[in-house]
């Protein structure tokens, strides 16, 4: 799985609209290192900002940095017996890693530094608990984000 298609579905998950790439103009919010060969993300400041989400994620990558050429490959990919298509793949690892982290999430809550729990004033723990969870639902790759 590329860092590309993992970026592009965590940005989906945790409702990043704010890392897009346009032929003129942009703000892919990434820094490249090369010696250690390592891409990082930053500045998830409209993290959970549903409101500002396509209801797809085929409409989201449209604008995403890495998603109009992770769609269409998803789309163009031929599934054959021996494998599954990549975006589904990880998805299905996402949800994994999910199931093992859920359960723990108020621990890891509360280990956060105050000041980045005091600044979520939109949200709060359950609402982000339960807005994660949508992984594990049917409607995880389109319709209604629940607002």
């Amino acid at each position: 799985m590329t860092c590309a298609l993992r970026f592009f579905l965590f940005d989906w998950w945790i409702a990043n609209p704010d890392r897009s790439l346009y032929p003129i103009a942009g703000n892919p919010n990434m820094l490249w290192t090369p010696t250690q060969r390592q891409l990082s993300l930053f500045d998830h400041n409209l993290a959970f900002t549903v409101d500002e989400m396509p209801a797809t994620l085929i409409e989201y990558g449209e604008e995403h940095v890495f998603g109009q050429r992770l769609v269409e490959q998803e789309l163009a990919f031929e599934l054959d017996e021996s494998s599954e298509a990549p975006l589904i793949e990880a998805t299905a690892k996402l949800e994994v890693f999910w199931s093992e982290v859920s359960p723990v999430f108020g621990e890891i809550w509360d280990a956060l530094p105050e000041e980045w729990t005091e600044a979520a004033t939109e949200f709060n723990q359950d609402e982000i608990h339960s807005h994660l969870n949508r992984v594990t639902r049917d409607d995880f790759w389109g319709g209604e984000i629940e607002h």
